[in-house]
């Protein structure tokens, strides 16, 4: 029969081995991983000594063209709503336009109606006037006559052209 106390002895062993093991796993794993972020370290250090200057460049050119953009913005949006206000405005008076291009042409239609309705009465009065019968009843009925050199007396009445008699003409 094997001897209890020296398997249990070396089944001891065997689990130190394993947790020695276990144990230098990771304290390789500790160390990799300090020396990996001391090595990031030194190079962000070189890094920084060489590029802050480019990086720091970097972000004001960033903001001058933000700046320059954000002006070139404002730019554009004015130019941008003065053409929609000017659009706006044309249309405005493009439908005022029409508006009063269809109010004249219906001004226009109703002055000729009323153009050719008065031409058109007129002719009807002037076709009904019986020149024949005037003549008659003034030489007839009322004795008048044409008048003779001594009857027409010439007065200065200006120059408008029509003459408005307030009292009687006198006889020299």
């Amino acid at each position: 029969m094997p001897n209890l106390g020296y398997l249990r002895e070396l089944l001891i062993i065997k689990e130190r081995e394993k947790w020695l093991t276990i144990q230098t796993f990771m304290a390789e794993d500790i160390i990799r991983t300090y020396v990996d972020q001391k090595l990031r370290q030194l190079k962000w250090r070189e890094l920084r000594e060489e590029e802050v200057e480019f990086l720091f460049l970097q972000e004001k050119r960033a903001a001058r063209a933000n700046r320059r953009s954000l002006a070139l913005f404002g730019v554009v949006t004015a130019i941008t709503a003065a053409a929609i206000a000017l659009g706006v405005n044309y249309l405005n008076l493009r439908s005022d336009l029409i508006t009063t291009t269809s109010e004249i042409n219906t001004l226009q239609e109703e002055l000729n109606t009323l153009t050719t309705n008065n031409n058109e009465k007129q002719v009807d009065v002037e076709s009904n006037i019986n020149y024949q019968e005037i003549y008659d009843k003034a030489v007839n009925e009322y004795g008048m006559t044409y008048p003779d050199a001594n009857n027409i007396v010439e007065y200065d009445g200006g120059t408008l052209g029509y003459i408005r008699q307030y009292e009687n003409i006198p006889n020299n």
